[in-house]
């Protein structure tokens, strides 16, 4: 997860106080130790609200995403695998647009 996506995750959960954001640890637990510690310096992190779990096989994977209500599609590296598992959902997808300018 980018950076850039950390204050998203955050200010969704501000507004939306019901929310809980589920993120899969990697198999290692590498990247996921990495997120905890970024995460734990910013003073909205609540980690009753953002919940990582173990890796999943495909199928409780596409379980949870029936569960969902909503999948948040990352910044710069969205529409991926996540998108064409929602083809089978009837599931809302959030897409965040970066937009940038070329500017000499």
């Amino acid at each position: 997860i980018h950076p850039d996506f950390d204050q998203i995750i955050f200010d969704i959960l501000e507004k939306d106080k019901n929310g809980i954001v589920y993120l899969i640890k990697d198999t290692n637990k590498v990247l996921y130790k990495k997120l905890i510690k970024r995460f734990s310096t910013n003073k909205k992190y609540d980690s009753k609200k953002i919940i990582f779990m173990d890796p999943l096989n495909y199928e409780d994977y596409l379980l949870h995403l029936g569960r969902s209500s909503v999948l948040l599609d990352p910044i710069y590296y969205g529409a991926g695998n996540s998108f064409l598992n929602l083809c089978f959902l009837e599931h809302h997808l959030l897409h965040f647009l970066a937009i940038t300018s070329n500017q000499d």
